[in-house]
């Protein structure tokens, strides 16, 4: 994630972090459970007025899965899961960011996001999905 882009997070995530605390790194997506009925149903405009966008961030202390609104862009409406960083086991499998095989979120099929949630889960040495390579 290039430097523009984790500030913008900095600013939009600033009212749900811990006073001092950084964004490390960013991954989003949509929530997967719902978003291809909601895309079948009203089209992929509809997926972003219903706002189901989800963020994994990753501080320099926390993980945070947030919930997003695609409309507003880079901001982090509220929270939805919090651990420590030395707490937190993510996992990508199946083009989804997992934390604790619960909270699945589905980055996309494109190479860069492959390449983002690669980032967040080798991030700060935390552990890699087997399925991986399948993704």
């Amino acid at each position: 994630m290039n430097e523009k882009q984790r500030q913008k997070w900095q600013r939009g995530a600033s009212g749900i972090l811990e006073p001092g605390e950084r964004v490390e790194l960013a991954v989003n997506g949509w929530a997967s459970q719902s978003m291809w009925k909601t895309a079948m149903m009203f089209g992929f405009i509809g997926l972003t007025v219903a706002g189901r966008g989800r963020v994994y961030l990753i501080t320099d202390r926390n993980v945070y899965l947030c919930r997003t609104h695609r409309a507003k862009g880079f901001t982090a409406t509220s929270v939805l899961d919090k651990r420590s960083l030395a707490d937190a086991r993510l996992g990508f499998a199946k083009k989804r960011v997992s934390l604790d095989d619960m909270n699945h979120v589905y980055v996309g099929w494109l190479p860069s996001a492959k390449r983002r949630a690669e980032q967040l889960v080798t991030a700060g040495g935390l552990s890699r999905s087997d399925n991986l390579a399948s993704a």
